[in-house]
């Protein structure tokens, strides 16, 4: 409590990935995600990067190092800022968060259901898109691309859409392999990055 009025649980998130080796060495079967509340972009974003990080440890302990573009994909989720909790000795103050603001910048915009064989995907759609938006596939492991999204059509009726809206169902051509289960996002107009907008 302060003069800017009570904060109860209000840490950043927390976030081992520079300690795995320590964690993998101390014996651990597993790591649990703090995922109660979290959506599938969430999830299969933190399980990608905390996977191929393993995996690169697992291969080669010597040569270990963190990636740049495992940090980056974590800062592409939903957080409060990025902690290591009691890893290290007693939280200081800048592992609290006191504005309680998520950074956001990506949005999750759909999810591949299905794949035909001439390559176009079905996608359900969780916030509105347009066609001309740049979004990034997500795909297995650490695989993503950028594309713009061209035009689209209605899942049930085969109508053309330029506009599609959460809950809708639609087919669009990808410009590369696509499987069920990957997860398109777009980046979030600036102004909207630090949870305000």
């Amino acid at each position: 409590e302060d003069d800017r009025g009570t904060f109860i649980f209000n840490s950043r998130d927390l976030c081992l990935l520079e300690h795995l080796p320590e964690l993998a060495e101390s014996g651990i079967d597993s790591l649990k995600i703090e995922g109660r509340m979290k959506g599938i972009h969430y999830t299969a974003s933190v399980v990608r990067v905390y996977r191929e990080a393993l995996d690169r440890y697992r291969d080669d302990p010597e040569g270990f190092r963190v990636r740049k573009e495992w940090l980056d994909e974590l800062k592409k989720i939903s957080h409060r800022g990025y902690t290591t909790g009691f890893l290290l000795g007693r939280p200081g103050e800048e592992d609290r968060e006191y504005e309680s603001c998520y950074l956001r910048s990506h949005e999750f915009v759909g999810v591949v259901t299905a794949v035909s064989d001439d390559g176009v995907a079905s996608v359900e759609v969780r916030n509105r898109l347009t066609a001309g938006d740049m979004v990034e596939l997500v795909g297995r492991a650490m695989a993503s691309h950028r594309f713009a999204l061209p035009e689209m059509t209605d899942e049930r009726d085969g109508s053309s859409l330029t506009v599609a809206h959460p809950n809708q169902r639609v087919r669009l051509r990808v410009p590369f392999s696509v499987e069920p289960y990957d997860l398109l996002r777009r980046e979030k107009h600036p102004a909207s990055i630090d949870g305000k907008g």
